[in-house]
């Protein structure tokens, strides 16, 4: 039997196994447990044995540009490879080796091997997650939208009719007066926008948001004083707690 036909054989086989051992008095719940993990064990056993081919992989190799940046890296979190998922053309890869490129707005995976680095195809993929933080892709439809461009956002909140979004933008400089040769570096920013209905609103400051919300501004303010929400150096948090808080208020 072929080693795929035996994955499937046997996890199957798992399944079956227990429905036909398991009594009435059993819990639904455990019985649920045991399948999920039946069925994601299948899954992953599958994805690990078609990785080296798996169109995920299929990209172009990745260009290792960044390593002449002197300061400074164009990746999200950092230059390493980190464990996450992607849901490429509409199919779910989990434990991932990936990173993110914010510079070229790219993704950039370990092939199956784990010897070489690869570009997938950046019109099939839906979202990403990178250590628990989640990307989804926003496009730009015309040119009154406030979205800066079109590409991955990571997704901080999402409500009954609101949703948080952030995004990190990097700019690639080069100072061409160093006596050293020309010295590369990058330059961060971040601005946060939040989806209210069909109607993006762009924001920075705790101002911007009570004036997003302003039919509960009082309510907000003293929901900030008595938490000591911080927006210069917790923004992200801040804005959560206040964004989660208003939706409380608007039941």
């Amino acid at each position: 039997m072929p080693q795929l036909s035996r994955i499937f054989f046997y996890a199957f086989t798992l399944i079956a196994v227990f429905n036909s051992i398991a009594s009435p008095a059993q819990t639904h719940a455990r019985d649920s447990s045991i399948r999920a993990a039946a069925i994601k064990n299948t899954s992953l056993a599958y994805q690990h044995y078609i990785s080296t081919a798996a169109p995920l992989y299929s990209g172009p190799q990745y260009v290792e540009y960044y390593l002449l940046i002197t300061i400074g890296h164009p990746f999200f979190l950092n230059a390493n490879f980190n464990t996450g998922s992607v849901s490429f053309d509409h199919i779910l890869y989990e434990n991932v080796k990936l990173k993110y490129d914010i510079l070229e707005n790219k993704i950039v995976v370990k092939d199956g091997s784990g010897v070489f680095a690869v570009n997938p195809d950046y019109n099939k993929i839906d979202l990403f997650n990178i250590e628990n933080h989640l990307f989804t892709k926003l496009e730009k439809e015309n040119a009154q939208s406030v979205l800066p461009k079109s590409g991955f956002y990571e997704v901080l909140y999402t409500g009954n009719t609101i949703t948080l979004y952030k995004k990190e933008t990097k700019i690639l400089m080069e100072d061409l007066n160093d006596r050293g040769g020309p010295r590369r570096y990058i330059v961060p920013s971040i601005n946060y926008y939040l989806k209210k209905g069909n109607t993006y609103y762009p924001f920075n400051r705790q101002k911007h948001v009570l004036d997003i919300f302003k039919d509960r501004k009082t309510e907000l303010r003293q929901f900030i004083r008595k938490n000591n929400l911080d927006f210069s150096t917790d923004t992200d948090n801040a804005l959560t707690s206040v964004v989660k808080y208003y939706e409380t208020l608007s039941k």
